[in-house]
């Protein structure tokens, strides 16, 4: 009879660790026995722990919490069984896997404390060994902007606790891949449908004020549960949502991401209820979608959203779904996708409405055009109304911050305004992509500008 080895591994669940044996080779035999109480089997271990991360196919966020014996790229993605024209980048370096060559590129080693982004031809599982790491000694710079960072503990933590080191402003965001968070205030920290960080996932932070992250040790009130992404008892109002979304999208299908945090407006109110889910569409195809999450701040819900795309500048609209009725609306809005763009915060929430709350439809306001686009001196912001009201125009820079705004008392017909690169107090802003929002009575309509 063939007698099949045997591969061994050692779980040590004080720990919560895996480890690899390395040293001893067995075959299976029929009701055979090795060792005895008297004269047991030693096994053997090098000490490194084994962490398995699957990898689907498409685009996958990751980072490493093992510090690797060998962290040239070649060695530490070894246990890849389909890498062929895989690509591996971080967040200022790439390398795609060749054939008979291995990684070639610009990322050459792999670091702890950064994310990547790994896209997958096939689906397949990378066996990462290495030591476990010490968080505390292990600080990650972050700079003014977006940093890309890895999650180094072995645990699950709050995205509360994990990010406590961090100096955070109002307005910050952390994501996912999956789902994000923003800072409001040091009373109630960061707020949205991201409430836990976990390995091995990676993390994307945008920061107003540099400092040096430093992931907290797993205290005695935590049990490191809440797993990645882990948004369950996230809501907290008076009615839970349902448990999971009506649309659904696959993330790892998509390269680029941005985010939005929104809210139902009826009669100028937050109509926003915990049954609501908001779905983003591109031709047909639903690329994001978000239900209601409970502000406990502000006693009502709003909509924390991702959406996807592998280009920019693509069409986005907007619909409704209700649990409570079973009802889909469409709404007036229009976006046009730009990567890692966030719009709307917890106090000033990007407002969405029905179609059938007015009788200016968003279609009657696609026609709004900004020519020239790029501009360096000044352009001219065109746009025509079926009937005479009070618009708003606003422009926002792409972390979300509006820069300038200005109330028209439109006519019927075509109106236009001239805008010369300025915000509100005049100032000339920088070079960089602008995005210039059109508010009616009933609806909204965004385009993008480009100041030279």
């Amino acid at each position: 009879m063939c007698c099949c080895p045997l591969r061994l591994e050692i779980w040590d669940a004080s720990a919560c660790l895996r480890y690899a044996v390395v040293e001893d080779y067995f075959l299976f035999q029929p009701d055979d026995v090795i060792g005895d109480p008297l004269a047991p089997q030693v096994i053997h271990t090098n000490s490194l722990v084994l962490r398995e991360i699957p990898l689907g196919f498409g685009w996958n966020w990751l980072s490493f919490n093992l510090d690797f014996p060998n962290p040239e790229i070649n060695a530490a993605l070894s246990s890849l069984s389909s890498p062929q024209n895989d690509l591996m980048k971080g967040q200022n370096a790439f390398s795609i896997y060749f054939n008979g060559g291995g990684w070639l590129g610009t990322l050459n080693t792999l670091e702890n404390t950064t994310m990547y982004i790994y896209r997958a031809n096939l689906a397949d599982t990378l066996q990462t060994l290495g030591n476990v790491i010490d968080p505390a000694t292990t600080p990650i710079p972050v700079v003014t902007g977006w940093n890309w960072i890895g999650y180094i503990p072995n645990y699950s933590l709050p995205v509360n606790e994990a990010l406590s080191s961090l100096s955070a402003q109002t307005g910050d965001i952390i994501k996912s891949q999956i789902s994000f968070a923003q800072y409001i205030n040091p009373t109630f920290g960061w707020i949205g449908n991201l409430k836990y960080m976990a390995p091995p996932n990676g993390y994307q932070i945008k920061l107003t004020a540099p400092g040096t992250l430093i992931y907290p040790p797993l205290s005695s009130n935590m049990n490191g549960g809440g797993g990645p992404d882990q948004i369950s008892n996230s809501r907290g109002g008076p009615d839970e949502p349902p448990a999971t979304n009506f649309w659904t999208v696959d993330p790892t299908q998509f390269e680029h991401s941005m985010t939005l945090i929104g809210m139902l407006k009826v009669n100028e109110v937050n109509a926003t209820t915990a049954t609501m889910e908001l779905g983003a569409f591109v031709n047909g195809e639903v690329r994001g979608s978000g239900q209601a999450v409970y502000i406990a701040p502000l006693q009502s819900y709003l909509f924390f959203m991702t959406m996807y795309a592998n280009t920019s500048g693509e069409q986005v609209r907007y619909k409704l779904f209700d649990s409570s009725n079973g009802s889909v609306q469409d709404l007036t809005e229009l976006m046009y996708f730009s990567p890692d763009l966030h719009q709307g915060s917890i106090d000033v929430p990007v407002p969405f409405t029905l179609t059938s709350t007015g009788t200016i439809e968003a279609t009657e306001v696609q026609s709004f055009d900004i020519q020239p686009n790029p501009f360096h001196t000044e352009t001219l912001f065109r746009f025509g109304l079926k009937q005479a009201q009070e618009v708003r125009l606003s422009v926002s820079d792409v972390s979300g911050k509006t820069v300038a705004r200005v109330k028209v008392n439109a006519q019927e017909g075509l109106n236009s305004l001239v805008w010369k690169g300025q915000s509100d107090t005049g100032t000339l802003l920088a070079p960089g992509v602008y995005f210039v929002r059109l508010q009616t009575e009933t609806g909204s309509v965004v385009r993008k500008v480009v100041l030279q």
